[in-house]
């Protein structure tokens, strides 16, 4: 069992969406969070993007060499730019029908007011 936290994050920080760390550690391994796993971590190791693990069926974590590491996850929450879109798209739709029903019942479609 205490091979398990043989190595931990030497000063983490937790800002925001941002998670950050040092780790020294003696022979290759997997560094495991305790963090559910999700699509929208993004981990950056010494500057270079890693991708994530699934550990255990429900963590998060990732591949680590021999070494010191600086270590950086990073969440966003998967499609909520493409998300926005469809809801502007969709709300420039509805104010388009609502104006273009408004204009049809006071019969003036065609003038200059509409």
């Amino acid at each position: 069992m205490r091979d398990l936290n043989k190595y931990n994050f030497e000063s983490p920080r937790i800002e925001g969406n941002l998670i950050s760390g040092v780790i020294n550690n003696e022979e290759n391994g997997i560094l495991t969070l305790s963090i559910p796993y999700n699509d929208g971590w993004k981990c950056f190791v010494d500057g270079e993007k890693r991708n994530t693990l699934k550990v255990n069926g429900i963590f998060t974590g990732i591949e680590l060499t021999k070494g010191k590491h600086n270590i950086i996850f990073e969440f966003s929450v998967p499609f909520l730019s493409e998300s926005f879109y469809i809801l502007l798209f969709s709300l420039m739709i509805s104010m388009g029908i609502v104006f273009y029903k408004k204009c049809l019942a006071k019969k003036r479609f065609f003038s200059k007011n509409c």
